[in-house]
């Protein structure tokens, strides 16, 4: 299944952002032209285990600035990780 997973980080300057662009271009991800954006095509769970470490280190507040949506392939469900966690939405009937 090949789901993509979104991201946005919010309120940060943008040589803090050229170099994550820099760090996470080579696993995957391509970012907007703003670079605030990017998506990878992967599970939730595994961008937040590549992004969590790599964003921290550069001093951002994954917490409150990190936001990542998945979409299933088949759109079975949805996943958000929001303020530290992830919640899964399913359609009802699932």
């Amino acid at each position: 299944m090949l789901n993509k997973v979104n991201g946005s980080l919010k309120g940060m300057k943008a040589e803090r952002l050229r170099k994550l662009k820099n760090m996470l271009e080579p696993m995957g991800y391509e970012f907007s032209q703003d670079l605030s954006k990017f998506e990878k095509t992967a599970t939730i769970e595994s961008a937040v285990s590549e992004l969590v470490p790599i964003t921290e280190q550069l001093g951002f507040n994954v917490w409150e600035d990190l936001t990542l949506t998945e979409l299933s392939e088949d759109s079975a469900y949805f996943a958000k990780y929001e303020n530290g966690r992830v919640i899964r939405k399913f359609p009802r009937g699932v």
